[in-house]
């Protein structure tokens, strides 16, 4: 756990470091209004253990990134546990770009309607801006069918977290590399 004096609000690596050291996993939890900020952090604070609170990209009709992104913010600097206030699931870079200027240090970068080459291109480019302003990035390299509701198709067809082009031991390989290149956790 962190010491009293560090700040609380912590980017994606650090509070994955706590969790490894401690050994135990960290809920993230989507955080649509400050009601729930404030329970989900309030909760974290009962139990003292750290927290992810996250706004998806497919919740800004519900909330914009601009009036909720402020709000998970300030909780997150004032709370006795650690916090990690993260964007999931940014699938443009517009939006990704909105997420940073309010100040998220913990972005989700989903390219992954992108053919395979185009997402890690263009994660790799985001990645190597993102760091330098000590923002961690989670990407999703393969597939994973949803829709905008976040529920997935009864079709196990279409239920499937990669193609099976992106199984082959080439991209296997290609996933590795970018790993090691951009420093990225596995």
């Amino acid at each position: 756990m962190l010491q009293e004096e560090e700040q609380m609000l912590v980017n994606m690596k650090k509070i994955l470091e706590i969790a490894e050291a401690e050994g135990y996993a960290i809920p993230c939890i989507n955080t649509p209004n400050e009601e729930t900020v404030r329970a989900v952090i309030g909760a974290a604070e009962e139990l003292n253990t750290p927290i992810i609170i996250d706004h998806a990209q497919v919740h800004d009709s519900l909330i914009p990134i601009e009036r909720i992104g402020p709000i998970m913010l300030k909780y997150a600097k004032e709370a006795r546990v650690p916090v990690c206030v993260h964007l999931d699931h940014g699938s443009d870079y517009e939006f990704v770009m909105r997420a940073v200027k309010v100040g998220f240090p913990s972005i989700m970068y989903d390219c992954s309607a992108l053919p395979f080459e185009e997402n890690v291109e263009k994660v790799a480019q985001f990645v190597k801006f993102a760091h330098a302003a000590g923002i961690t990035v989670e990407a999703e390299l393969g597939i994973m069918a949803s829709t905008d509701e976040d529920t997935h198709d009864d079709d196990p067809e279409k239920r499937v977290l990669t193609n099976e082009s992106e199984n082959s031991s080439q991209n296997q390989q290609k996933q590795k590399n970018l790993q090691k290149e951009q420093n990225v956790m596995p």
